[in-house]
């Protein structure tokens, strides 16, 4: 922050108490405030005259600024990660693309199954020998009606 902005945070603080700046506050908050971003350290002091009658220190200001930041960090960070997971989901092969091996095939499996008998929400199982038989050709159907598509 540079002074003029320090003069403006200083007079924000001030204000709010109903008092005049002090000519030697700005000096000194001046010196320590300089690295923090002027927006940030606006934030910082809102956030303490919401919760304190008194006039914060700048070792305050500098606590909360450090705690924004922080938490816009980790904003962001959760942002990028959204936007990330997003780009990849868009990315990924689609339902069409992915049908050899997915719900449809599983699906097309299961009806057979049933078709030739097996039951099993009443018990009704078929041998193991005869369910992967059925399982295998219903498999090779599927994979004939619906090819894989070429990358």
């Amino acid at each position: 922050m540079n002074r003029n902005e320090t003069e403006a945070v200083a007079g924000y603080v001030y204000a709010a108490l109903d008092r005049p700046v002090p000519a030697p506050t700005v000096a000194v908050w001046a010196d320590i405030l300089e690295p923090l971003p002027y927006r940030v350290a606006i934030l910082a002091v809102r956030e303490i005259m919401r919760t304190s009658p008194h006039v914060p220190h700048p070792a305050d200001i500098m606590r909360t600024a450090r705690q924004i930041e922080r938490q816009e960090a980790a904003e962001r960070a959760r942002s990028g990660q959204l936007t990330a997971r997003a780009e990849r989901a868009e990315s990924a092969p689609t339902v069409a693309a992915t049908t050899n091996w997915g719900y449809g095939m599983v699906s097309n499996v299961l009806g057979a199954l049933k078709s030739a008998g097996q039951d099993i929400m009443h018990g009704r199982r078929l041998g193991v020998d005869r369910a992967s038989a059925i399982a295998e050709r219903a498999m090779l159907d599927y994979r004939r009606q619906h090819p894989a598509p070429q990358a």
